[in-house]
């Protein structure tokens, strides 16, 4: 069948041969004889893009996005599905604007009645955390950045659709170090209430941590967003000297209560595969 062959050429990346198929199948359902496409055989070709690497994944993906937005046909329209690996390509490139194309591309599925759900708001996240800076960024642009980035947070929090982890937190931390102020009150104020958010939903594991300080098994305090003393606020007893002018972190030693809603055991250690990019590693 059509999906099956789709789909096999998809895996082995050979994504051009699947959108053939589909253009074949337009030509079917404009001709009106044959099998004509529906939304898994379109989403199909927009996930074998998105997952493809290639450099162009994100602007094929879109592409196919596009044409399945314009099928003249009620029962035939994208799902939350298509959204999300067009999200997840642009996530992944290095547009400088993918943060408010992110935001946008939200509102373009919510404005269709689709409710995003944990990846597309994941991908988001993650376009605001590896945008790509340069010393010489205004502030309004790294505003810019992070206001999408706290939208889209708060959004999530409140979406019937979303079970927080641990991972959305670590994404949300990476955005306040990089685009808002250093040893700023606002910015402490701010990181402070979403630990507290963290703790009290029980997601409090070692990459968690590891946004906050940097480290090896055991981690040291780097300085980042937040200074020592807000650092010390936030961790209590849990951190402490190691006589050499570093404060140590034992994952082990933090409250039970803290890492309740992991998933994983795992998730509660400090664990980076190796070879692994750090946005692979927080996916």
């Amino acid at each position: 069948s059509y999906s099956s062959v789709m789909a096999a050429y998809a895996r082995s990346k050979d994504v051009d041969k699947a959108e053939a198929l589909l253009c074949r199948m337009e030509q079917n359902r404009d001709s009106g004889s044959g099998v004509a496409p529906d939304t898994n055989h379109y989403n199909t070709v927009i996930m074998g893009y998105a997952q493809g690497g290639s450099a162009e994944a994100y602007e094929k993906s879109l592409a196919v996005l596009d044409r399945l937005e314009n099928v003249d046909n009620i029962k035939i329209k994208p799902d939350c599905y298509s959204y999300s690996h067009v999200l997840y390509a642009l996530s992944r490139t290095k547009k400088r604007d993918k943060a408010v194309i992110s935001a946008k591309m939200l509102e373009r599925m919510k404005e269709r009645g689709i409710k995003p759900d944990y990846i597309c708001y994941g991908s988001v996240l993650n376009a605001c955390a590896f945008t790509t800076t340069s010393p010489k960024d205004s502030d309004e642009f790294k505003r810019e950045v992070f206001d999408v980035a706290r939208d889209v947070f708060t959004e999530m929090q409140h979406s019937d659709k979303v079970r927080m982890t641990d991972r959305m937190y670590v994404s949300f931390f990476r955005c306040c170090d990089r685009f808002l102020p250093h040893n700023d009150d606002v910015t402490e104020t701010l990181i402070s209430a979403i630990f507290s958010k963290c703790c009290q939903d029980g997601l409090v594991s070692g990459h968690v941590v590891r946004e906050l300080m940097i480290g090896n098994g055991e981690m040291k305090y780097k300085s980042r967003a937040i200074n020592k003393t807000v650092l010390k606020g936030l961790l209590g007893d849990y951190c402490h000297d190691d006589g050499e002018g570093h404060w140590i972190v034992n994952m082990d030693s933090l409250p039970k209560e803290w890492g309740k809603s992991l998933r994983r055991k795992e998730e509660n250690k400090l664990h980076i595969s190796p070879g692994k990019s750090e946005q692979d590693n927080n996916l």
